[in-house]
């Protein structure tokens, strides 16, 4: 079985493996989180003078119980802009700078407080850089997320690696190692990521299966595109909707001509593709979605072209995920897995990385991991 992937893209399918509903949120115990702080985030408009990256932490700690002494503070080497986490400098670092800035005193301070193998999952706030540069076996824009989910691992110093678990059982030992489930609360504005968390527990205590409306958008492409496997995960997030008994709407691209052009009370989405946002979505709390598009996830911190993760994470977005780069469409988490998984019990975290074809790629899911949404009806 191929491991890492080629200079082309690869496509991987695998059998889907039926899961047994995972441990909801409740049940986590809250020292297994490991918080990180960028220290050089300053304060800015509703973090009460704290440095924002400090303010998320704090709340996500008060919110979930985590202890205090589970919060890593680091500081990131910026060229130019340290004082604005927007900037570029703020949120894209080089492969050194990831290794002595990031990933290294991660290290030691699990190892430090023995939490190497007890930490599952890490929440990088608002401030900590997204995104990685200049790797030395040749790749740009790879997620800082997905480097640290795998930084106990042989393969700490690789990128695209095919993830065993996609598809299948999930677990948080791969590679006879600790995999840390990353996933972090970020944004256009520490507000917005610290309300991320609010907005989970509200749903927590109990979403109706009519409390939004699922939204698939499929392009309905032949089998002979080369496309074709990716397209079919809209219509098969579409049924698995339907299956679970939820409100879902699927738009057939054919059928339409377009893309979805008014989607009210979102709750649960997954589409493409295009070249800019389309902006029609409304979310309700709980909601979780993406779109497969090649810059979803180029900023989470500023609309920059193509970047649907800050635009939904402004218009009211529980959880959602992006790539950092041109992931190509088979490397892509799988919004049908993620959704999937979600509705069977699964955390956010432990959803999105079953959706992944590979680890250590360009992927970053912004949102509470520890997230799992109770359906009362």
């Amino acid at each position: 079985m191929q491991r890492f992937c080629a200079a082309s893209p690869c496509l991987s399918i695998l059998l889907f493996a039926i899961l047994t509903p995972a441990h909801p949120a409740s049940r986590i115990d809250p020292s297994s989180v490991l918080i990180v702080v960028n220290d050089n985030t300053p304060p800015e408009p509703g973090t009460d003078g704290k440095g924002a990256g400090q303010f998320v932490a704090d709340h996500y700690a008060a919110a979930r119980g985590i202890p205090a002494a589970n919060i890593v503070h680091i500081r990131t080497t910026m060229a130019c802009c340290a004082a604005d986490p927007r900037s570029w400098d703020s949120w894209s670092i080089s492969w050194r700078e990831f290794v002595d800035d990031v990933r290294e005193p991660i290290k030691a301070f699990l190892k430090s407080r023995r939490l190497t193998t007890k930490i599952k999952y890490i929440v990088p706030t608002y401030g900590v850089p997204t995104h990685v540069e200049n790797h030395p076996l040749g790749a740009d824009s790879l997620s800082v997320d997905a480097l640290l989910a795998i930084m106990n691992t042989r393969y700490a110093d690789y990128f695209c690696v095919q993830n065993p678990l996609y598809r299948g059982r999930f677990s948080f030992r791969v590679f006879r190692s600790p995999l840390y489930v990353v996933a972090r609360l970020d944004g256009p504005s520490a507000e917005i990521a610290a309300a991320l968390v609010d907005k989970a527990l509200l749903a927590e205590k109990g979403l109706s299966r009519k409390s939004g409306a699922g939204y698939f958008d499929w392009r309905h492409l032949s089998p002979d595109s080369g496309y074709y496997p990716a397209d079919q995960t809209m219509l098969a997030a579409y049924e698995a909707c339907v299956a679970a008994g939820l409100e879902c709407v699927l738009n057939d691209q054919t059928m339409t001509g377009g893309m979805i052009l008014s989607a009210p009370e979102t709750i649960w989405a997954w589409g493409w593709y295009s070249g800019e946002v389309n902006d029609v979505y409304t979310f309700v709390p709980g909601a979780v979605g993406a779109q497969l598009t090649s810059y979803t996830a180029r900023s989470v911190r500023t609309a920059e072209p193509g970047a649907w993760v800050p635009v939904w994470l402004e218009r009211g977005i529980t959880a959602t995920w992006g790539a950092t780069g041109e992931p190509y469409a088979d490397r892509y988490a799988m919004g049908d897995v993620l959704l999937e998984r979600l509705w069977s019990g699964s955390t956010f975290g432990e959803a999105a990385y079953s959706a992944c074809p590979f680890l250590a790629w360009k992927m970053v899911f912004v949102g509470d991991p520890l997230y799992s949404p109770r359906f009362i009806d």
